[in-house]
């Protein structure tokens, strides 16, 4: 870990790389503010008039087009908002369901707590106006932190497309190849008193005004803290206001680290593994890593003298071949990790290694990056020129309709012979205006030029509003519907058109999920060492509203994270629900158990309340029937055996088919048997007849 004077330096030189790399990204962000609120005036046009006051200035009309289509968009990512999945890599049979089902249930939790839906909706809608998108996510027990619980919580807090600043160079998805990044915030000398100093040492200090101790200097803008160390000179926002600008920087580093096989393992007689797991033992206790606040930090990297693989750091190798010598072979190479400072001007009120070793706590949702003018950008700036055309063609065709004539006539002095009456009766539809003889046909009296708007301001309104339209989403995408004629399905399709041609946006939003939960997965078990034994609502089963005791050993070490299907809409879930209601009814008359199973899950797709969701459920399942588990191994049992028994009676059906077959064969030997027997006999009878004797033998 760098020194505090060392922290300073790097935290002024990247600071410094930053705000210069960055400086066209804040001026494209607030020009593209500028044109999502509509209060842009960048066409301005002068035109002289014939008055007294000379030269007069139009400003140019807006029409807020661009806000409209940027919120289609981030109205429904916010709708089709997602959530990662956590998946405890164990088997089976050593409680996966459990473990993943505890880890999805506290994570759900924080982000209600957080209500990092609404945050993330904001930042989705700065990531389409300028192109990126900043949250950051801690710890409330780090530095600067507040809670609102006892026991500390996990915060998150929107960040402002002007307060966060990243690594010009980094060109990779939601910047995740930035070297370093952070964020400034603007604090009462009071308040940053309260959050920043530490008991062992006073960042500030508050001196009497009767004080004229060496080392201190005089504030000219007063106040209670008027006097502040020399020493620790700050960064001030504002010094009239007494404000002081404290930034959280974060930056990454590369650092070997070496791998071996443990000598435990390789040890032939029992008494020298106990030996060397001593010695292991001794050296874990004395290397233990500590953040802030006496926070332990831990990641896959930490030393674990039980593994059979074991992970070190270049002070630890050296101890380790001293101790052991050719008994371990590390095996060098080179990993990130990630370190956080409070910094404000000269002074680092705490620097210390992240709690989170997966990346930064603060994480972007990036559009796409513009390579020629090295800036990131969103729908913004391709609906930028498009606009202002189109406010332009608007700008002239009002002023032409408010410079050209309004109606009336021209007439001469002498036309008629009293001009009030004549201008009183004009507009009069049964009004009659009498005027000298001839002057109609000397053309006295003219009507004014019909008002004319130049040619071609109507297709530069259409050519705009469509590249409007191109650029940003079509009118489908927001719920317009051209022909009345179109079909459901049609209409749906053109709607996924679109998010395919928003990918890059929808992949950010993607990003930012699977980062946001391995974050959690290095947070959450921090706080709950913190709350152990405290009880935290979520949201059980059937929709209703369950508790559950924070424990230590509810979760597992490992664990994969996906991101799950976008949730239906209402109306999808109401046709779900529909579907699974028709089944239900086909399969009630010879299933009941399965038919109420339908029931149950149609249920969940209803917009019901949880309660009344929960009790309809458990109508379905009622307390006197057989559990649903058992009825189900009951089925599969009761299928094995009608299965075994439908197996046997076509055995039996078999065996009785081949026990006719042999009575057939049996009897046919028998009717052949007799058959032979009266042949002979009669041909013994012929023998007889012919000799003329009374007894004869016969063989044959």
């Amino acid at each position: 870990m760098k020194s505090k004077e060392e922290v300073a330096k790097l935290f002024k030189k990247q600071l410094k790389q930053s705000q210069r790399a960055l400086d066209g990204q804040y001026q494209n962000t607030k020009k593209c503010q500028a044109f999502y609120n509509n209060d842009i005036g960048y066409y301005r046009d002068q035109i002289e008039f014939a008055e007294k006051d000379g030269a007069k200035r139009r400003a140019m009309v807006n029409f807020g087009k661009i806000q409209e289509n940027i919120d289609s968009v981030s109205g429904f990512l916010a709708q089709n908002r997602r959530q990662a999945k956590f998946t405890a890599r164990v088997s089976e049979d050593q409680g996966q369901e459990q473990y993943s089902k505890n880890m999805n249930a506290y994570y759900t939790f924080h982000r209600d707590n957080q209500n990092a839906d609404q945050l993330e909706t904001d930042q989705d809608t700065d990531m389409l106006i300028n192109g990126y998108g900043g949250i950051d996510t801690d710890l409330s027990y780090m530095v600067g932190r507040s809670t609102t619980t006892p026991n500390g919580e996990i915060l998150k807090k929107k960040l402002r497309a002007d307060q966060v600043y990243w690594d010009g160079r980094a060109r990779a998805k939601n910047l995740l190849d930035s070297r370093y990044m952070g964020y400034h915030d603007d604090y009462d000398l009071k308040d940053a008193l309260n959050l920043f100093q530490k008991s062992k040492k006073e960042d500030f200090e508050p001196v009497p005004t009767d004080d004229n101790q060496k080392g201190y200097t005089y504030n000219p803008w007063g106040g209670l803290y008027d006097r502040i160390k020399v020493l620790d000179s700050v960064e001030w926002a504002s010094q009239e206001e007494e404000t002081v600008r404290v930034y959280n920087h974060q930056w990454m580093e590369y650092e070997t680290f070496y791998k071996a096989e443990n000598p435990i393992y390789l040890a032939e007689d029992p008494l020298d593994a106990l030996y060397m797991k001593a010695k292991l033992d001794v050296i874990f206790s004395e290397i233990k890593d500590e953040g802030p606040e006496n926070i332990v930090i831990s990641d896959m990297f930490d030393f674990d003298p039980t593994a059979q693989t074991i992970f070190f750091d270049q002070a630890t190798k050296g101890r380790l071949v001293a101790e052991f010598g050719d008994l371990i072979t590390p095996i060098p190479f080179t990993r990130k990790c990630f370190y956080t400072a409070v910094v404000s001007g000269d002074h680092v009120f705490s620097a210390f290694k992240s709690i989170s070793q997966q990346g930064f706590s603060i994480k972007f949702k990036t559009g796409y990056y513009d390579e020629t003018h090295n800036i990131w950008v969103g729908m913004t700036n391709a609906m930028m020129e498009p606009a202002e055309y189109f406010n332009k063609a608007l700008t002239e065709m009002l002023f032409a309709l408010a410079a050209n004539s309004k109606g009336g006539v021209i007439i001469e002095e002498d036309a008629v012979e009293d001009i009030v009456e004549f201008t009183e009766n004009y507009a009069k539809t049964d009004g009659v205006c009498v005027v000298r003889s001839g002057t109609v046909q000397n053309n006295k009296i003219m009507p004014k030029a019909q008002p004319a708007v130049p040619t071609g301001l109507e297709t530069i309104l259409t050519l705009a509003d469509q590249n409007i339209s191109a650029n940003g989403v079509p009118s489908a995408f927001m719920g317009n519907v051209e022909r009345e004629d179109q079909s459901g399905i049609f209409f749906k399709r053109r709607i996924r058109q679109i998010i395919s041609k928003l990918s890059k946006y929808f992949d950010s939003v993607t990003l930012y999920q699977k980062e946001d939960a391995r974050l959690h997965l290095d947070l959450i078990p921090v706080w709950v060492q913190n709350n152990e034994g405290a009880s935290v609502m979520i949201a059980g089963p059937d929709g209703g509203e369950d508790f559950i005791d924070v424990a230590e050993d509810m979760l597992y070490a490992e664990y994969a994270v996906s991101v799950q299907e976008s949730p239906q809409t209402p109306e999808d879930k109401q046709e779900t629900a529909t579907v699974l209601g028709t089944y239900a009814d086909r399969v009630m008359p010879f299933n009941p158990s399965a038919g109420q199973a339908f029931l149950a899950e149609s249920l969940q797709m209803l917009p019901l309340p949880g309660d009344v969701r929960a009790r309809l459920v458990k109508t379905l399942q009622p307390s006197d029937m057989v559990p649903m588990a058992e009825m189900q191994k009951l089925q599969a049992q009761l299928q094995e055996v009608t299965s075994q028994l439908n197996q046997a009676q076509m055995a039996k059906l078999a065996a009785d088919t081949a026990l006719s077959q042999a009575k057939t064969i049996t009897e046919q030997a028998n009717a052949a048997d007799k058959l032979e027997q009266a042949a002979n006999k009669g041909l013994e009878n012929d023998l007889i007849r012919q000799g003329g004797y009374e007894k004869a033998t016969v063989s044959i």
